[in-house]
């Protein structure tokens, strides 16, 4: 999963007060970050984020932008702070989580990973977020049943979650329901286009012969 980045919002004269000079400089720092990562400068990713913190120091999606920019560089330590830091100051922020539940998974802290993952699940139970994370855990346990029955239940709480769309998708392929993937991957594709992997996913069961039902 990539930098996230709340996009910019088109101020209209008159109807909304315009940012403070901070503000639009510290929004600048994110644009510039993001451009920096997503073309692999790293070291000027983080200047970036850095200098965007020190504007808003509690800023979950800066603090979040940092975590993966620290991760890309290794720093698996200070990235991990970074996510749980992110996950402080906004609990269901649902890219930290899930960064943080699989940086801890892969580091042989499995065990931390499916404590704060349930914790989430008692503590905001209507999450759909929180359910597809424990989802992608007993997808990783290899557990089929209980993983389609978690994303099951975050598109009960969420129809439009993105992540249980597509991870039930795969389920369904490994499962040998290709009609059913293909339509969760049309719908995930509808709420978030930009998805070049789902797209291709779709094309090549489309391309096989599997049909979708036509969006109302």
């Amino acid at each position: 999963m990539g930098v996230r980045w709340l996009p910019l919002v088109l101020l209209l004269s008159g109807c909304v007060a315009p940012q403070s000079e901070l503000e639009q400089r510290r929004v600048q720092l994110q644009a510039d970050g993001i451009k920096a990562y997503r073309r692999g400068g790293y070291r000027e990713a983080r200047q970036h984020f850095e200098a965007a913190l020190q504007l808003r120091p509690n800023d979950a999606d800066v603090l979040y932008n940092l975590g993966r920019t620290a991760e890309k560089e290794n720093k698996l330590d200070e990235a991990n702070d970074l996510f749980r830091r992110s996950i402080v100051e906004q609990p269901d922020h649902s890219p930290a989580r899930q960064a943080r539940t699989q940086l801890l998974s892969r580091t042989g802290k499995r065990e931390q990973a499916d404590r704060e993952v349930q914790a989430w699940l008692v503590d905001h139970p209507n999450s759909a977020a929180a359910y597809a994370e424990d989802g992608w855990l007993r997808l990783q346990d290899g557990d089929l049943d209980k993983a389609r029955g978690r994303f099951q239940q975050a598109l009960d709480r969420d129809p439009k979650n993105v992540r249980a769309l597509n991870e039930l998708g795969r389920i369904y392929e490994r499962m040998d329901y290709p009609g059913r993937a293909a339509e969760l991957y049309r719908r995930s594709l509808v709420h978030q286009a930009d998805q070049p992997e789902i797209r291709e996913r779709l094309n090549a069961l489309v391309k096989a012969g599997v049909s979708t039902p036509r969006p109302d």
